[in-house]
């Protein structure tokens, strides 16, 4: 009989704890020593030469096309998630003088909150997303 096809030393589920066990030795052995910090980053200043190219309190990110459109698709949602009514709101009543002529903005109308105003109902039919350079760049 063919030693190779008895042998239970070769399964495929003791070659894959095998696989386990070398990558988890590997992965504990990565942090073990000098070759890395485990703890998080180290906190250093930023180049001193380089402050006059950034922007106080800023971001950049670099997003895909595949990511803008993930985005693009989520708006609707992210929209009622942080607008409780959604895009329904009330104008109050609003009068301001311009030179001689005084203005006066939705005075006679009653918005759902039974306050004088202008009901607002908007609706979002579509979102697009449409990156472009940015010219000011420092």
């Amino acid at each position: 009989m063919d030693r190779r096809l008895t042998d239970s030393s070769r399964s495929p589920a003791r070659g894959l704890l095998r696989w386990c066990l070398l990558l988890g030795i590997v992965a504990l052995g990565a942090c073990s020593g000098q070759s890395c910090d485990c703890e998080g980053f180290e906190q250093t200043s930023f180049p001193e030469k380089h402050l006059d190219k950034t922007v106080p309190k800023s971001g950049q990110v670099r997003v895909s096309k595949g990511g803008l459109d993930f985005f693009e698709r989520q708006i609707p949602s992210l929209l009622d998630q942080f607008l409780s009514n959604g895009l329904s709101f009330c104008v109050p009543e609003t009068t301001t003088s311009q030179g001689p002529a005084d203005i006066k903005v939705c005075m006679t109308d009653t918005c759902q909150s039974g306050q004088t105003g202008c009901q607002m109902d908007l609706s979002l039919e579509e979102a697009q997303i449409t990156p472009r350079s940015n010219e000011d760049r420092l």
